[in-house]
């Protein structure tokens, strides 16, 4: 936990001389320029160096600038703290570094979760990489309870029965429009996984089969477009992904590419909600998708410590 705290500590002090040096750098620009060469040409230099510090924090130091977000949410059934840890989004073959990715695995397991969600696109369908090597990497990954995951819209390829197999092997448990009841400290609840809804392949009602209502129930869905199926049902806490916070976004912009046919989009690209007697939780996401690029959007390790009513 001490290891944790520093960590916390450090990240929050790296970030905040890494923002300070680039406003500083940005602003310092803007000043010469005004001040001393007050020309067209030399207005045009000035902006192509501010372009091109943009683009060279977004490429360096952005992707690789991992934030861990925590949140503790209390839930209206009998249960004590359960720790889960949601990762989305990491593209693997695509442009992160594996040293990278080993790093991001190693702070998780740090952790000590007691259950680790993946919310889709492990892998970048764009690449043809060996989905064994990348797929091992998560093999790595370590939880007191088990590690689930669904399939994004990158997973959807010729090579899916492959993934799914070198996902087995690493007992990494996917839920394809299914669900699964876990038991932990006496405590009985439901984990509930559907395959893509961005791509209308997910079946809401199918994973819900044979569930009380009136159980706890956790969704895994890989887009927030899930929402849109929701409104009637209790579902207790839903973790997607797939918006990767917009990836590249602009002060004041919730995000500039809305990456979701839902009509909220733009307000679920990130972060925890609460929608009626629901929360859901968006995770950013660890890789990128189309370009290497990530601008005021970083890389997210969600942990979320959930809690019930103290037993009596």
């Amino acid at each position: 936990m001490n290891d944790y705290l520093t960590y916390q500590k450090h990240t929050r002090y790296t970030h905040f001389i890494i923002k300070a040096c680039f406003y500083f750098i940005i602003i310092s620009v803007f000043l010469i320029s005004f001040l001393i060469y007050q020309k067209a040409k030399f207005l045009g230099i000035s902006f192509f160096i501010l372009i091109s510090l943009i683009f060279t924090y977004a490429y360096f130091i952005e992707p690789y600038n991992l934030k861990v977000s925590e949140h503790k949410i209390n839930f209206n059934f009998y249960f004590s703290q359960i720790k889960i840890i949601h990762i989305s989004d990491l593209h693997l073959g695509a442009f992160l570094k594996e040293k990278w990715i080993k790093e991001v695995i190693h702070k998780i397991n740090q952790l000590q979760a007691d259950f680790i969600f993946i919310t889709g696109d492990l892998m970048d369908r764009r690449k043809q990489v060996e989905i064994d090597r990348y797929i091992s990497i998560l093999g790595l990954l370590r939880a007191k309870s088990g590690i689930y995951a669904v399939l994004g819209n990158h997973d959807q390829s010729k090579e899916i029965k492959e993934l799914l197999n070198s996902l087995e092997k690493i007992k990494i448990k996917v839920l394809i429009n299914e669900s699964e009841k876990i038991s932990l400290n006496g405590f009985h609840f439901w984990i509930l996984g559907v395959n893509d809804p961005y791509i209308g392949r997910d079946n809401l009602k199918l994973a819900l089969e044979g569930i009380p209502e009136d159980n706890f129930k956790l969704l895994l869905s890989h887009s927030p477009d899930i929402l849109r199926r929701i409104e009637s049902k209790k579902i207790n806490l839903i973790l997607a992904g797939h918006t990767h916070g917009g990836q590249v976004r602009l002060p004041f912009f919730k995000t500039l590419i809305p990456f979701s046919t839902y009509k909220e989009i733009n307000y679920y690209s990130s972060g925890l909600f609460k929608i009626k007697d629901s929360w859901i939780y968006v995770n950013r996401g660890l890789g990128m998708d189309n370009l290497p690029f990530r601008f005021l959007s970083s890389p997210e390790i969600t942990v979320l410590k959930i809690s019930g009513k103290k037993l009596e």
